[in-house]
């Protein structure tokens, strides 16, 4: 992985102008989950004329290097255009994702000098191969895993879809993310609330989330005393372990146990959701009983 705080024998663009006078790099990474797997959408900051040029030249490239030690995920993303986007399959990265923008040589290139070179490199021109790096932003990180909160905005390993034919509520494992289907009416309803009314989420978790990770923990706990699932690969049962086992920091008999009581799971996976369900059900009673 590049690292901008390291020293290079040709001058570098960076966050701050150390080899340049006033010239910077650096870039806007912002991640968001998606259906399958996760977007990163990239904008790129850079006020150096000459480099600009020598990337309308396609003599350079904005890229983002993207790397996932757990899956030994590995890709450098290039891009001639300031703003960008890649998408990650949630198959291929887990746990911790780290990018690092970056301008690269598309060719070789025997003279590489610019007006702005600090006094230390005034005057002087190196030579870069292809694939060597102009310029490092700031190393980012994110975690490929979903939190706590099912429901919470952009973090979910449960995605609700709308079914017009069904008449109860179903939900399906063999994806990435769990497919949980509602009737029309019923899907109407839940995104309104969830848009509307965030302060009634946890009685939407109640309803929702909680059955079905109960039933997504049986998955799971049935698939261990078996020769395996077809679910394993999924992100949804590689989250859902690294939960559980981080609840328990790895001790595999408290993880057993956890694996035979799914409701009780459940609701630690999800911060003691009946709890704050009956405490904004006690609230609304409340409320209605003096009439406000």
């Amino acid at each position: 992985m590049l690292n901008s705080a390291l020293n290079y024998p040709y001058p570098l663009l960076r966050k701050l102008p150390v080899d340049y006078k006033s010239s910077t790099f650096s870039a806007d990474l912002n991640k968001y989950n998606r259906k399958n797997g996760f977007e990163v959408k990239i904008q790129y900051h850079l006020n150096n004329l000459q480099i600009s040029k020598m990337i309308d030249d396609k003599l350079l490239a904005y890229a983002v290097q993207i790397q996932c030690v757990s899956t030994w995920y590995r890709k450098l993303k290039i891009s001639t255009a300031d703003t960008d986007s890649v998408f990650l399959p949630s198959g291929l990265v887990h746990e911790r994702v780290e990018l690092c923008p970056c301008i690269i040589a598309l060719k070789d290139i025997q003279k590489f000098d610019n007006e702005d070179f600090s006094d230390d490199f005034d005057g002087i021109s190196f030579s870069l191969n292809k694939g060597e790096v102009v310029a490092i932003g700031e190393r980012e990180k994110f975690d490929a895993y979903y939190k706590k909160d099912i429901l919470k905005t952009g973090d979910t390993i449960l995605h609700v879809n709308q079914d017009k034919k069904a008449e109860l509520m179903h939900q399906e494992f063999d994806s990435d993310i769990i497919q949980v289907y509602l009737p029309e009416n019923q899907y109407k309803m839940y995104t309104t609330i969830g848009e509307n009314e965030k302060w009634k989420i946890p009685a939407l978790n109640a309803t929702i989330a909680v059955p079905v990770i109960v039933q997504a923990i049986k998955e799971i706990s049935e698939s261990s005393q078996s020769s395996g699932s077809t679910f394993e690969q999924y992100a949804w049962y590689k989250t859902l372990v690294f939960l559980m086992q981080r609840a328990v920091k790895d001790d595999d008999r408290k993880y057993r146990k956890l694996l035979n009581d799914p409701l009780r799971t459940a609701e630690l996976l999800l911060n003691d959701n009946s709890a704050q369900t009956l405490k904004l059900l006690s609230r609304v009673s409340s409320l209605q009983g003096r009439g406000e």
